[in-house]
């Protein structure tokens, strides 16, 4: 049975992202590893070595306590497998660490919305995961509630020199759910005057060709605002995306105390890893 890794700092968001792979678990058949990563408080005191303010045994044992209750929380009345595990240290570091471990199938993390124009504010934990990991993730909104996935989009403005198969998983998942399926691109003028994104446009053809899908073409100068409209137009259920080489999430990675895009609030975002080297 393959896992769902889970990270939680039991917030709102991150409890609702626990319940929206505790379903999308039970809807495909897979196990979650739910995990909690914590510091050791300690005092610093001039020229004195850090003093460690509780005993380590004692604090994980009450970390992994919290996390078996949310466990059974999130478990009751639902036939799916929630394994715990907790860990001190850096969060991105030990998120990294169990991944390579455990080898998950997806990465379930949460998004908290905020402000009159509903911002995703994506906090630079999950932010450093989606440029390190290695594992396909799904970032649930706050708002977002899970439900049957039958249309997904993969949307992308950019030349695609990737290699396809890094859309395998968004592949499988299309053809396990049997979801209608569009690809989308937003751009400021057709795809075909521009040879490279042709190109771009022929392969994702070939490497979708056992898979029913539908080509969209939408014209905008804001690919964000373009991405809203098409989903509020068809409906969509989740949207999956390339984020490293992607103009609408490079936003997302440079340096500001905030990382914010404005996107469609109840829509839960996959993010595919590049190959890497």
């Amino acid at each position: 049975m393959k896992t769902i890794l889970v990270p939680t700092d039991f917030s709102d968001a991150a409890r609702n992202a626990s319940e929206y792979a505790v379903q999308y678990a039970k809807e495909f058949g897979y196990k979650l590893l739910l995990c909690h990563i914590y510091h050791l408080p300690v005092m610093s005191v001039p020229e004195e070595p850090l003093l460690v303010m509780e005993n380590p045994k004692i604090l994980r044992k009450n970390h992994l306590q919290s996390l078996e209750e949310e466990a059974a929380f999130l478990s009751k009345n639902r036939d799916v497998q929630i394994d715990c595990t907790v860990a001190e240290g850096f969060a991105v570091d030990e998120i990294l660490t169990i991944e390579d471990e455990v080898k998950p199938a997806f990465i379930v993390m949460g998004m908290e919305t905020e402000g009159t124009f509903s911002e995703l504010i994506i906090g630079s934990i999950a932010t450093d995961v989606i440029r390190k990991t290695k594992t396909p993730i799904i970032l649930v909104p706050e708002k977002a509630q899970f439900k049957k996935i039958q249309k997904i989009t993969l949307a992308y403005d950019y030349k695609l020199k990737q290699e396809v198969n890094i859309l395998q998983p968004l592949k499988e998942l299309i053809i396990t759910s049997k979801a209608e399926f569009y690809i989308l691109n937003v751009g400021k003028e057709e795809p075909e005057q521009d040879p490279e994104k042709a190109i771009a446009a022929i392969k994702l053809e070939k490497y979708f060709s056992g898979v029913t899908f539908t080509p969209y073409f939408a014209q905008s100068e804001d690919f964000t605002a373009g991405v809203n409209k098409f989903i509020e137009l068809e409906n969509i259920d989740l949207i999956a995306m390339i984020p490293h080489k992607h103009n609408f999430l490079e936003r997302l990675f440079k340096e500001s105390h905030t990382k914010k895009i404005a996107f469609h609030a109840n829509v839960p975002l996959l993010t595919l890893p590049e190959i890497k080297s």
